[in-house]
């Protein structure tokens, strides 16, 4: 992409953060812009019943995100207050209320990224490097783990949950939320479009930060989303550039308001504040090598699956698993390297 004398990453059309992330010894061949809508769709976000939120006398998320203070643990603080057995039968299953609805696949994905924990890190030689053995880390899987298993406070969907019902894991969440059995929900933003019909308001907010230190609020674009390359069969690579450059500036300008005001704004949320949460959000979206190069032995779902396990030994984990992730990792920049 740096070939291309008209592409330029400094414009508000590109994904910066993305091409960051992913550029190798100098050289990036991924890149993600405007012209890939979807890139707005595949964002994970979550949403809130307000009914729910006014019942239980739970303070304006929309200010408590604005002011810097959604963080995980006042996130978990909220869940266990609305939690209860509906239908008094000792059991919880879907037939009674939760603070939170999640699937436990690329949901659980996005904790590492809203927390601000990389898989990888660029190093001082502009290599991407395993950097997911921290403090941080560990604190991480346990704070999840809190708000996934304790005191019945978090309906996970499973693969057996939807197998049954023969639907997918967000109908499954979009399904439970609807019918006010959440206080949040975490949904992809195209999956928002499932709740149109919800009798009662919600609104849309970002997956909360570590701590009020955190700079910001940040998610990722699911896998699902497309990224940009160009093929090396490519002649004309200042006709390229050219086109590729206008075709995301055109997009910027035209097509992500036109989302923005017909589809998000129209369709999808309720109120005015909801559109400034989706601005965060999307502003916030960022990717990570260890995330689009994850293989069999890569790292980026470790917290998926210590969550499937439940289990919260990350260090056992990332032992058993840190020599084979090392040597995947350096399979792919050697391949970069060996590019010209």
């Amino acid at each position: 992409w740096y070939s291309l004398e008209y592409v330029d990453f400094d414009k508000p059309w590109w994904n910066k953060s993305v091409a960051d992330e992913l550029t190798i010894d100098g050289q990036l061949y991924l890149a993600v812009g405007d012209l890939c809508i979807s890139a707005i769709d595949y964002a994970w976000a979550m949403v809130y019943n307000m009914r729910l939120a006014e019942d239980f006398g739970i303070d304006n998320i929309y200010e408590t995100v604005i002011d810097g203070n959604w963080t995980v643990d006042y996130f978990n603080s909220l869940l266990k207050t609305v939690s209860a057995d509906l239908n008094g039968d000792g059991q919880y299953d879907d037939n009674d209320r939760y603070g939170f609805v999640t699937h436990d696949n690329s949901a659980i994905v996005n904790w590492m990224f809203a927390l601000n924990q990389k898989v990888t890190s660029t190093g001082d030689d502009g290599l991407p490097e395993l950097s997911l053995n921290t403090e941080r880390m560990v604190s991480i899987v346990e704070k999840v783990d809190q708000i996934l298993h304790s005191d019945n406070q978090t309906y996970v969907v499973t693969d057996s949950y939807t197998a049954g019902l023969g639907i997918s894991h967000d109908d499954a969440v979009a399904n439970l939320f609807s019918e006010g059995k959440a206080l949040i929900a975490a949904l992809r933003i195209y999956v928002i479009d499932q709740l149109r019909a919800m009798e009662e308001d919600f609104g849309i907010i970002p997956f909360p930060k570590y701590d009020e230190a955190q700079d910001g609020y940040y998610t990722h674009v699911d896998g699902h989303a497309p990224l940009m390359c160009v093929p090396v069969t490519v002649s004309d690579l200042e006709r390229t550039g050219v086109i590729v450059e206008c075709l995301n500036a055109e997009s910027y300008r035209t097509c992500v308001p036109a989302m923005y005001d017909i589809v998000l704004s129209e369709k999808y949320s309720r109120d005015e504040m909801s559109v400034q949460m989706l601005d965060l959000i999307l502003g916030g979206r960022t990717q990570n090598f260890g995330y689009v190069y994850e293989g069999p032995t890569g790292m980026q779902w470790s917290l998926t699956n210590l969550m499937k396990q439940n289990s919260t030994d990350f260090a056992s984990y990332y032992k058993s698993r840190e020599a084979a992730a090392i040597e995947y990792y350096n399979s792919i920049i050697e391949a970069h390297i060996g590019l010209e």
